[in-house]
């Protein structure tokens, strides 16, 4: 089989969707049929902050030295893109998370109702290649987010002419971030 033959047999899911996203186990109260403790799912986009740290400046006679303050400047937030025309499930999960966080018909916040904010402990983004097989030891590497909350999930619309693949994008507000191996937070 050559290699255009089996990027064929792929479909939609051939070339566009090279990382996988996966969520430590968490409660998002009612079953939501087809979802399982350990969520996997392919990701067509991914949006890694940037890491920086603040500075100020020292004058020393006329001299400017910059110097680096204990500040971060990385924006803890990151989004991504994923099918719901492939994944509905996973689609209802993040509606009852943010509902869980901020419920639009009630009002009410999620500590209103004992909830506190629902962050989910682990949130882990990694290349992965064409088969789904996660990439080891190149640059892309894998980016762990912890004490992560949905801050936002983009709406969809439907349409009788729509010969479009129905996507969403989701924001996710996160307390650290590491690099590689589980040791190396940021």
């Amino acid at each position: 089989m050559s290699m255009v033959f089996d990027t064929f047999k792929l479909g939609d899911d051939a070339l566009a969707n090279l990382w996988e996203i996966s969520f430590a186990p968490f409660d998002v109260g009612p079953q939501v049929e087809g979802l399982t403790d350990n969520l996997f799912r392919r990701i067509e986009e991914v949006s890694i902050p940037e890491v920086g740290v603040d500075t100020y400046e020292v004058y020393y006679k006329s001299i400017k030295f910059t110097k680096p303050k204990a500040r971060s400047t990385m924006e803890n937030e990151f989004t991504f893109t994923y099918r719901v025309d492939n994944d509905y499930a996973l689609y209802k999960a993040f509606t009852l998370w943010q509902n869980q966080i901020f419920n639009q018909v009630t009002g009410k916040m999620g500590a209103d109702e004992g909830l506190g904010l629902r962050r989910i402990p682990l949130i882990s983004v990694q290349a992965c290649d064409r088969n789904g097989v996660p990439l080891t030891g190149t640059e892309f590497g894998k980016w762990n987010f912890y004490g992560c909350f949905i801050q936002n999930h983009e709406g969809i619309s439907f349409g009788y002419e729509d010969d479009d693949p129905i996507k969403c994008e989701v924001t996710i507000h996160y307390l650290t971030m590491s690099r590689g191996a589980l040791t190396e937070v940021i």
